[in-house]
């Protein structure tokens, strides 16, 4: 039902932001390791 769909787009949301999170923090910490 719809309640479903949106706790299914909201997991969707926050697993994108997490994996977004790590990328940022793969993409960061180099610079920071040999700055």
């Amino acid at each position: 039902g719809l309640q479903e769909q949106a706790s299914t787009s909201g997991m969707t949301l926050t697993a994108e932001i997490k994996v977004g999170k790590c990328r940022i923090i793969e993409f960061f910490i180099p610079r920071y390791i040999w700055s």
